[in-house]
């Protein structure tokens, strides 16, 4: 990540739109926590997984990520092209 992003240049522009209130709304997509992110990421150790971004998720006020899999116990694959993921219920 470039070492001069911070929530401030990203989400800046909102402050200028507004001469009121302003939130800031930070949006992540396509979080899939397997393979070797899974087992940080259920041990609560997210600086491991995103080290990078954590002053962006900080410095917002809402911060939102798409989870690509259904966080659940035991296996029911539906069918379907492509991988069928699941996460576990702790992360």
């Amino acid at each position: 990540m470039a070492e001069n992003v911070n929530a401030e240049s990203v989400l800046g522009w909102v402050a200028e739109a507004s001469d009121g209130p302003t939130i800031s709304v930070l949006a992540a997509g396509d979080l899939c926590p397997i393979h070797r992110v899974a087992e940080p990421l259920a041990a609560g150790r997210i600086e491991e997984v995103f080290s990078d971004c954590l002053p962006l998720f900080a410095d917002a006020d809402l911060t939102l990520a798409n989870l690509e899999l259904p966080l659940c116990e035991g296996e029911a694959p539906i069918p379907k092209c492509g991988p069928n993921f699941q996460g576990a219920p702790r992360m």
